[in-house]
C-alpha cells in the first residue's frame, strides 16, 4: 500500500511554508498600517527594520532546519549563546535572593520567565534532533503548490553551474548552510539562513522564480513569486 510513517522533515518543510507566508502577510499588514494611520507615519526606521528582522529570523529558522549541512547555523549559535546567558542570569538572580537584596516574589517571577525560555530552547532542540536521522525529503502531494511557475519548473532540466557549492559564497569567501539551484539557468546559491542569501539574491536579480533544493536526499522546489513548495 506504500504507506509512510510521519516524516519530521516533511513537517519542517510545511512549517517553513506556513511561516514564510505568515511573515510576508505580517510585513504587508505593517506597511498598510504605516500608510493608513497618521499616528504611525513617523515611526522610526529603526523600529520598522527591527520588526522586519524579527520576521526574517522566524522564517529563516524554519528553512535552516532543512538540508544536510553539518555547519552550525545561526539558530543553533543563538540557542547555545542564549543558554549560556540564561545560566548566568539565573545564577545572578539566585545570588541576589540569597543575599536578601530582593523579595522572593520578584525573584520567583524572574526565575519563571527564565525557565519558560529555557524549556522552549530544549523543546526546539529535541524536535530538531528528530530531523537528523530522517530519510529523503520529498514534498507530500497534499502540500505541493500548483502555481504556473512550479508546473513549468517541473519540465525544466537545467544543469548546475557549479558542483563545488554556492557560487556567490565561493566568490565572496563565505560559508553556506544549504544549497539551492535555479531550475531555469542552473545557478547554485545558498538559502536565506546563510549569510550571503544568494538564492534569494539570484531571484531578485534575474526574476527566475523557482529554485530547487541542491542538497543530497532532498527533492523539493520553492516558488519565490507565490511562496509555494513543489
Amino acid at each position: 500500500m506504500k504507506l509512510r510513517a510521519p516524516d519530521p522533515r516533511e513537517d519542517a518543510l510545511a512549517r517553513a511554508q506556513v511561516m514564510q507566508a505568515s511573515v510576508d502577510a505580517g510585513e504587508a499588514a505593517m506597511r498598510k498600517a504605516l500608510a493608513d494611520d497618521p499616528e504611525l507615519a513617523d515611526t522610526p526606521e529603526a523600529i520598522i527594520k527591527s520588526l522586519q528582522k524579527q520576521g526574517m529570523r522566524r522564517a529563516n529558522l524554519q528553512w535552516e532546519l532543512l538540508g544536510n549541512n553539518d555547519t552550525m547555523g545561526p539558530t543553533q549559535q543563538y540557542r547555545i549563546l542564549r543558554q549560556k546567558m540564561i545560566d548566568a542570569e539565573r545564577e545572578k538572580a539566585l545570588e541576589m535572593r540569597n543575599e536578601g537584596r530582593v523579595d522572593h516574589e520578584v525573584i520567583d517571577s524572574i526565575m519563571m520567565q527564565l525557565d519558560i525560555e529555557e524549556s522552549m530552547i530544549v523543546t526546539a532542540e529535541e524536535r530538531d534532533a528528530g530531523l537528523r536521522d530522517a530519510g529523503p525529503l520529498l514534498t507530500p502531494e497534499v502540500r505541493q503548490g500548483g502555481c504556473e511557475h512550479l508546473e513549468k519548473a517541473a519540465r525544466d532540466d537545467a544543469s548546475p553551474q557549479s558542483h563545488d557549492g554556492c557560487q556567490g559564497c565561493l566568490e565572496e569567501g563565505r560559508t553556506w548552510l544549504h544549497l539551492r539551484m535555479c531550475t531555469e539557468c542552473g545557478y547554485v546559491g545558498c538559502c536565506d539562513s546563510s549569510a550571503g542569501q544568494h538564492a534569494t539574491k539570484h531571484f531578485r536579480a534575474t526574476g527566475h522564480p523557482v529554485m530547487r533544493s541542491f542538497e543530497a536526499g532532498e527533492e523539493w522546489r520553492w516558488c519565490f513569486v507565490d511562496n509555494l513548495p513543489g
